[in-house]
């Protein structure tokens, strides 16, 4: 069952999806970047809904407070909740049918995530992860072109053939039009994460993914053309070849390059969107 919130504020209306499981019916894996959108997900009007996982709330896998932040931050991740958004507490727990303590842990480490702000007399905010976004990209093509050169050197086969999976679903996709955008940044995340997990450096890793890599990637491709989305996963193909090729000086390169496209997209956006703004005052 889909269940939504809306929390009103002088800014507008923000929208949260939620499944929510009952008890006898199957229970639904927590969501992984890999998984395809479940029939439930599909028909949720923003897009891909976040989960709480009852079930290993039984089992005792999940504390609740942590059941309730991934539910959130799957949101936040996946730019399902506008920036600048306020998150209402009461909202938010009559929507997970939680008391408020487990919303406001959950709250509190999106805060320290930097997924959210506390601002006062508005208190929680969706924080805009795009306002310093040509220093994100600069700091993520450093991060992640040093993992992609490290994963050259301790990459799997396994590791590799699983690659080449994801990369040919996403060939397929931007094939056959209209590009299903929200499978696309699935698996454009996933892919990503497994070659920056592939370096073996757990500092690596945590540090990209303190980035919000997932969130960047959504914004990308939602103004990415067709055009541009083919060229994006062409070179994701670069990639996988220097992997297989245990090159690391290209794998860093074309992931620099790779960014570096991003990066250009989405600034373009954000001046064009500043110059309609300005001559329409």
């Amino acid at each position: 069952m889909v269940r939504m919130i809306k929390g009103h504020d002088l800014d507008g209306l923000y929208t949260l999806p939620v499944i929510r499981m009952q008890p006898d019916t199957q229970p639904a894996s927590p969501p992984a970047s890999h998984e395809a959108p479940g029939p439930a997900s599909q028909s949720a009007p923003s897009g891909r809904a976040a989960v709480l996982d009852l079930e290993a709330l039984d089992r005792g896998e999940a504390p609740l407070s942590a059941a309730v932040y991934h539910a959130i931050s799957q949101a936040l991740r996946t730019g399902h909740l506008p920036a600048n958004s306020r998150l209402i507490e009461s909202d938010l727990a009559s929507a997970l049918a939680v008391s408020r303590t487990p919303v406001r842990d959950a709250l509190r480490r999106l805060e320290s995530d930097g997924l959210v702000r506390s601002e006062p007399n508005r208190g929680y905010v969706v924080a805009d992860l795009m306002e310093d976004v040509a220093h994100v990209f600069l700091i993520r093509e450093r991060l992640e072109g040093l993992a992609a050169a490290m994963a050259a050197e301790s990459i799997t086969r396994p590791e590799l053939e699983s690659l080449d999976e994801l990369q040919r679903e996403m060939e397929g996709i931007v094939a056959s039009p209209p590009t299903d955008v929200d499978r696309l940044v699935e698996l454009n995340g996933e892919l990503h994460r497994r070659i920056t997990e592939a370096s073996r450096s757990r500092r690596l890793i945590q540090l990209v993914e303190r980035l919000h890599p997932q969130y960047m990637s959504y914004q990308v491709l939602r103004l990415y053309t067709d055009e541009q989305r083919g060229r994006s996963i062409r070179e994701h193909r670069e990639i996988l070849d220097a992997l297989w090729q245990r090159d690391s000086d290209t794998a860093e390169r074309v992931i620099h390059l790779h960014l570096e496209h991003g990066k250009e997209v989405v600034l373009a956006d954000m001046t064009t969107n500043r110059v309609g703004r300005g001559t329409t005052k």
